[in-house]
């Protein structure tokens, strides 16, 4: 699991991973359902090793809250190829889980 410090950070992630799809989990440790999905994403990640799993904590980077347009958490915002190719608002982990499967292919 990757914490993403800012935009740079995020960008490089987004680089070295290529080809790999990557999950950034938009959160605060204020928010509750965030709490609640924390355990559950460190799951998905171990369950999806080919598939890169970050974390950005939106009270020390609300630019990149802005620049995603995150309006609730948790967010999860998928990317591929530097792209976003998904995003999933909820703390249902099945539908995310689901959302990994489907663009984890393309």
């Amino acid at each position: 699991m990757i914490s993403i410090k800012d935009k740079n950070d995020l960008t490089a992630q987004l680089t070295n991973a290529g080809d790999k799809l990557v999950v950034v989990d938009f959160y605060a440790d204020w928010c509750g359902p965030c709490k609640m999905v924390t355990p559950k994403f460190d799951e998905l990640s171990k369950k999806f090793p080919d598939v890169v799993m970050a974390k950005v904590d939106l009270e020390e980077n609300e630019e990149l809250g802005q620049e995603y347009h995150i309006e609730s958490m948790p967010t999860f915002v998928l990317f591929k190829r530097s792209e976003i190719v998904g995003t999933y608002v909820g703390a249902n982990m099945d539908k995310l889980k689901k959302l990994i499967e489907q663009h984890k292919k393309d």
